[in-house]
């Protein structure tokens, strides 16, 4: 029942973006007050002829901006070719929801080149991954400073190597040794 009412909710939801589309519930053919065998010239004419009377400017009436808005959707599904086309097969297959959904929403987004968007996310995607080794080798670094298994292995090598000579000022005692580990080379601070 539930996957019942996900369907018919979906449903719902196509044909609110049907109504959307186009002139709505009406044919923008008659909105304009033309024939679908109207040519570009006949269809400017009426949409101009109608923009005057129902401008919003011009006529004072409640529902003005409304049929304006109308009749400017309808021109814009009729004023040229591959439009008018789209929206010719709207009328003819109804039933092609989605489709009829993809050749007029593909108009509306925007035409994007891939070079930068693909360089932007490459970019973020190096950015991340820097910062996150980064915070992996802070922690690693802490714990072999904090850990004396490391701390006295790396001071033996120390003194092994001869580095601590000449370096015993009090609380200032350093040493540096690398080391290699399944973390790659570590420096280790005693």
């Amino acid at each position: 029942t539930m996957m019942r009412i996900l369907v018919l909710a979906s449903l719902i939801g196509m044909v609110d973006a049907l109504r959307d589309m186009y002139c709505g519930d009406q044919d923008c053919y008659s909105t304009l007050g033309v024939t679908q065998e109207a040519t570009k010239k006949e269809i400017k004419d009426s949409y101009r002829r109608l923009a005057r009377q129902l401008h919003p400017d011009r006529n004072k009436h409640e529902d003005a901006e409304d049929q304006f808005r109308t009749i400017a959707a309808a021109y814009e599904a009729l004023k040229d070719e591959a439009s008018r086309k789209d929206y010719d097969y709207y009328l003819l297959h109804p039933e092609e929801v989605m489709g009829n959904m993809y050749r007029y929403y593909r108009k509306a987004a925007p035409k994007v080149d891939i070079a930068p968007v693909a360089a932007v996310i490459v970019a973020t995607i190096s950015i991340l991954q820097y910062l996150s080794q980064k915070s992996q080798h802070e922690s690693a670094r802490k714990w072999v400073l904090t850990s004396d298994k490391y701390r006295k292995q790396a001071k033996k090598e120390a003194d092994q190597k001869k580095l601590l000579k000449g370096k015993t000022k009090v609380g200032l005692l350093k040493a540096v040794t690398t080391r290699q580990s399944g973390l790659g080379e570590v420096v280790v601070c005693l």
